[in-house]
């Protein structure tokens, strides 16, 4: 494909509302207006797993936190920048 071809290409793009798709049962191509496609509302999902990987971090971060006091180490600057983070993502999920 020369740069002439590809040019010429896209001066014939559809609209950003029409979604062209590729259909085998019809070889060939099927367009569609995005405006009537319906919207799958992947939030509560989204949210779920949110939750889920800040209760995972949590139970490793606690585990952390426990093994030193249980070890008798001081808590470093990184434990508490650890502990400020997850607090941080937690709150930001919140809202």
């Amino acid at each position: 494909m020369n740069l002439r071809h590809a040019v010429k290409s896209l001066s014939v793009l559809p609209p950003p509302s029409v979604k062209v798709i590729m259909s085998s049962s019809n070889n060939g191509t099927a367009i569609q207006d995005t405006a009537q496609l319906k919207k799958e509302d992947y939030g509560p999902q989204l949210n779920g797993t949110i939750w889920f990987l800040t209760t995972v971090s949590a139970l490793f971060m606690g585990l952390r936190l426990y093994a030193k006091g249980w070890r008798k180490r001081p808590f470093l600057w990184d434990d508490y920048f650890l502990v400020a983070g997850w607090v941080s993502t937690s709150y930001t999920n919140l809202r």
